[in-house]
């Protein structure tokens, strides 16, 4: 844990590696986890609608989830980094630009991992 999702629209310049590397060393600068520990993912949407009939704005979001027991605060302020970072990642089309982040919360009690070692 964590695990970050990326999505963007294809109207919006991204460069995913970049981006995610930069996303990536917010989560690991806070000091709240570890780098093996540390998921990520982008996907680009081609087909998108902002409001009724807008696909000239363009967005990206990112979804973090979290196991359970961090505070508001802490959520919030890895949010706010979180969107800065991908505000400097993120190409300027000529139409609007929305930016949104969002923590989630997994139980702890729910959640399971297994790491399997290289084949020999």
């Amino acid at each position: 844990m964590p695990h970050l999702h990326l999505n963007h629209t294809a109207n919006l310049a991204v460069d995913a590696d970049a981006a995610l590397a930069a996303l990536n060393r917010v989560l690991l600068e806070s000091g709240l986890f570890q780098a093996a520990d540390i998921k990520s993912r982008a996907q680009v949407f081609e087909h998108y609608l902002v409001g009724a009939d807008d696909r000239h704005t363009a967005y990206a979001h990112i979804t973090l989830w979290l196991l359970s027991g961090r505070s508001e605060a802490v959520r919030a302020l890895l949010a706010q980094q979180l969107l800065a970072a991908l505000e400097h990642s993120v190409g300027r089309p000529a139409a609007a630009v929305q930016l949104t982040v969002d923590i989630q919360e997994m139980a702890r009690s729910v959640y399971a991992k297994a790491v399997l070692p290289p084949a020999p």
